[in-house]
């Protein structure tokens, strides 16, 4: 009687053993390939997507308020870029202030844009801002959906001024401090300028950008010191697609406050009578030269012979 008990008990755990090779070779393989052809999850679909009411608003961050007025938000398709050089498409669709929703809005289809916000006060102060957007659809009948993101962001511009400070390699000493008020090709070959940036305007901020240094026949650019850091020179010969030829460096948005730039020149040939310009190239992401409502400060370096 024993001997039939065990045989059962063996016969069992035989069968449990098939039956779990069996779902090791076809189960397994079975369920990943249900997995792998599991379709995707339905996005969700809208009533409307065509014709919305697309709320948002536009911050003034220097002031920290809203910005009512002023201003001229633009919606273009996606992947355009107004802020290029020579930007000639037309918007899409141009909002305006709803005094009593208390927001911006614009009519326009579900769908990604590119919304470009510029101050057009008499006297702008504010650097003119794009932003990749999306309008989504709705199932409201008042067709009225909100912007993503919805709050716009601004900043006003700092006023930068640049002083600058020229010193002559004295070779007795084997530094630069012969104090010079230009640069002097006949009595000297190397020279340090030192360039004072004072950036003013509280809470306000100058958008990164580029310096360029005038190259000039004769005077080679062969370092520069950006707030003491050494950074790199590199020269742009074609302006066609900025406007801006030159050696240059790159600086980083600059807040309120004072920014030194040393610039190490030497004489490689037979520079004659001239003027060597430092331009503050700012924003250098907004090339369009009709939303570049400012002027570069820039400052003059005399060469003499």
């Amino acid at each position: 009687m024993a001997e039939v008990w065990y045989d059962k008990k063996l016969l069992g755990t035989l069968v449990i053993a098939i039956l779990f090779a069996a779902f090791i070779f076809y189960g397994i393989p079975y369920l990943q390939q249900m997995a792998a052809v599991r379709p995707p999850p339905v996005a969700p679909a809208y009533l409307y997507t065509e014709g919305l009411t697309v709320g948002f608003k536009i911050m003034d961050e220097t002031s920290s308020s809203l910005i009512t007025s002023d201003v001229s938000p633009q919606f273009y398709s996606a992947g355009a870029n107004p802020f290029a050089y020579a930007f000639t498409e037309n918007p899409i669709g141009i909002g305006g202030y709803d005094s009593v929703a208390g927001e911006w809005t614009a009519v326009l289809d579900a769908g990604s844009y590119v919304l470009l916000v510029t101050d057009e006060a008499a006297s702008p102060t504010k650097y003119p801002v794009k932003v990749a957007v999306s309008v989504p659809g709705t199932n409201d009948t008042d067709l009225e959906v909100k912007l993503r993101p919805y709050l716009i962001r601004m900043v006003q511009r700092a006023t930068p001024s640049i002083t600058t400070s020229i010193y002559a390699y004295n070779e007795t000493s084997g530094a630069y401090d012969i104090s010079e008020s230009n640069l002097n090709v006949t009595a000297y070959s190397k020279w340090l300028v030192e360039a004072r940036i004072s950036v003013s305007g509280l809470n306000k901020e100058i958008k990164a950008g580029r310096i360029y240094i005038t190259q000039y026949t004769g005077i080679t650019v062969s370092t520069v010191y950006v707030d003491g850091v050494k950074v790199d020179v590199y020269l742009d010969t074609d302006s066609s697609d900025d406007g801006m030829t030159g050696y240059y460096v790159s600086f980083p948005d600059w807040a309120p406050g004072t920014h030194y730039m040393q610039i190490y020149l030497q004489k490689t040939g037979s520079p004659s009578s001239g003027t060597i310009t430092l331009t503050l190239f700012e924003y250098y992401d907004c090339l369009n030269p009709d939303l570049r409502f400012w002027d570069d400060e820039t400052a003059n370096i005399s060469v003499v012979t």
